[in-house]
C-alpha cells in the first residue's frame, strides 16, 4: 500500500492535468494515484492501459 501526503499528492496530481508531462510520466503518476487510493491491479490495469508487470513495477518503486 502506498501512503501519500498532501505536497506528494499534489504534485503527481500537477503532471496529469500538465499538457507538458510526458504520456509515460503521467501513466505512472496515475498508477501510484490509484493505487494510493485503494485500486486494485486489474482495475488500474484498466483505467491506464497497461500490464500487471508494469503496475507492480511502478507500486514497487513508488514504495
Amino acid at each position: 500500500m502506498i501512503v501519500l501526503d498532501c505536497k506528494a499528492r499534489r504534485e503527481l496530481e500537477q503532471l496529469l492535468v500538465d499538457g507538458n508531462t510526458a504520456q509515460k510520466i503521467a501513466k505512472r503518476a496515475r498508477i501510484v494515484l490509484m493505487t494510493a487510493d485503494g485500486h486494485g491491479v486489474v482495475a488500474i490495469m484498466r483505467e491506464v492501459g497497461v500490464s500487471k508487470t508494469t503496475v507492480w513495477r511502478w507500486q514497487d518503486y513508488f514504495a
